[in-house]
């Protein structure tokens, strides 16, 4: 028991391991600090740390400050355990009313301090808000006119108020160059006798796009005023879609026009998107001429088009497989939709051969399948004479392997068929041959194809 008792006497002795300091810059407060002076109305902030400077862990179970126009902001949380070393940062702010000399003491654990603060008697500066109130200024604020147009001016007024009871000496008015001025009610400076208010428009009338700043200077005092200057909204655009007939395997061409011309330049984009029908994949053959889905437009000021590049319409492609085509303009703020249907059609035929070979007969077909669903395909073959050649028409059930070639192959509904017949007696019989494939939604069929190749 009596070495427990010396331990706790000699902690008891050890010194205060807290301190405060100034972070920026650095500096160590020892019973007293004065935070600086400003004028009445706005308000100083200024960081502090407490600081563990011992060789053991300090508890912090207290930090408050007390006193007319200071408060504490970002307060740690307590309590808590200061190791050595490290410390805790807090944010003293000073906001007086009124001219005069200030102090507060702050307090924490085994640091109590005096902070010392001083104001300058000047008038209040308030801003007018939209709903009709009013609301006061300091230094540090920023007075937001908001989103506005090129051509569109805005303006807002200011309050200046004599709060302080006294005479106070003029306050001259002024602004930095730029897209601010002050209206034809503001005084070159400001009198306001004790008790009174001078009211004065600051207005806004920008050229140029962008977010634009300047300073207001009410006497020694400035505020700064911001505003983001955007381009006067486009007029809604209009999608012009020309295709001679709805289908897959098409080139169309889109254009963007407008109900009036446009006042100013401006652009924007066209996205084409697939929606295929039920069942269906996607489909990588729906594309604009650039070989992309997207297509960049630029507006010019009094022209009724937009242009891509040098023309006024950009190219697409159908695809080939049914669905819809689905084209949406993003530009001006609008965002408008057309859709355009691509209905489930028999096999399309773009390209055939027919070959004899020695004792075979080759038959090869390119087309598209905008339904993917080809089934039965059927050959008959003519002599020179143009009668059919027994057994007549062959047909096949091909089913799977248009299913397999669909699911796997990922081009849409293209396909490319070769078909390779052995002739009983010789290929020399055979002249010409037709073909038929047979979808849901009808029969696409090649028409008479002469073959090609030695008799």
């Amino acid at each position: 028991m009596r070495v427990l008792l010396v331990a706790l006497a000699c902690a008891a002795a050890l010194p205060a391991q807290l301190a405060l300091y100034t972070v920026e810059p650095e500096r160590r407060i020892e019973s007293a600090f004065h935070m600086g002076s400003i004028a009445a109305g706005d308000v100083l902030e200024m960081r502090f740390q407490l600081r563990n400077i011992g060789p053991f862990p300090e508890p912090l179970t207290v930090l408050d400050i007390a006193g007319t126009g200071f408060s504490m902001t970002g307060d740690p949380a307590l309590p808590q355990t200061v190791w050595p070393g490290t410390g805790v940062e807090f944010t003293v702010r000073f906001a007086p009313v009124r001219a005069g000399d200030y102090s507060a003491a702050l307090v924490a654990d085994s640091v109590s301090v005096i902070l010392l603060a001083s104001t300058t008697a000047s008038l209040r500066v308030a801003v007018e808000e939209e709903g009709g109130g009013w609301s006061a200024l300091s230094s540090e604020m920023v007075v937001d006119f908001g989103d506005i147009s090129i051509g569109a001016p805005a303006g807002r007024r200011f309050a200046l108020s004599n709060l302080t009871g006294t005479e106070l000496p003029p306050a001259e008015l002024g602004l930095t160059p730029g897209v601010f001025s002050l209206g034809p009610d503001a005084p070159a400076q400001a009198v306001v006798p004790p008790g009174e208010t001078v009211i004065f428009t600051v207005n806004c009338a920008p050229e140029s796009a962008g977010v634009q700043e300047a300073l207001l200077k009410v006497g020694v005092r400035q505020f700064r005023l911001r505003v983001n200057v955007i381009e006067p909204p486009l007029p809604r655009p209009e999608f012009v879609i020309e295709l001679d007939e709805p289908g897959s395997a098409r080139q169309g061409r889109v254009s963007v026009r407008f109900a009036e011309p446009p006042a100013t330049r401006g652009g924007g984009v066209v996205r084409l998107e697939f929606e295929p029908a039920p069942g269906l994949g996607p489909d990588p053959a729906v594309l604009f001429a650039n070989g992309h889905p997207t297509a960049v437009f630029a507006v010019e000021a009094g022209e009724m088009s937009a242009r891509f590049g040098e023309r006024s319409w950009m190219e697409f492609q159908t695809g080939s497989t049914a669905g819809n085509l689905v084209f949406t303009i993003e530009g001006g703020g609008h965002h408008e939709r057309y859709t355009l249907p691509i209905a489930p059609a028999p096999v399309g035929i773009s390209r055939t051969r027919a070959v004899r070979a020695g004792a075979f007969v080759e038959v090869e077909i390119a087309g598209w399948d905008n339904t993917r669903a080809v089934s039965e395909l059927s050959f008959t073959f003519f002599d020179k004479s143009g009668k059919e050649v027994a057994p007549g028409a062959i047909r096949v059930d091909a089913t799977e392997e248009f299913r397999r070639h669909f699911d796997t192959a990922g081009v849409g509904g293209v396909f490319l068929l070769r078909a390779v017949f052995p002739v009983t007696g010789g290929a020399g019989v055979i002249d010409a041959v037709q073909a038929a494939l047979l979808n849901p939604a009808g029969t696409g069929q090649t028409g008479t194809l002469r073959l090609s190749g030695p008799d």
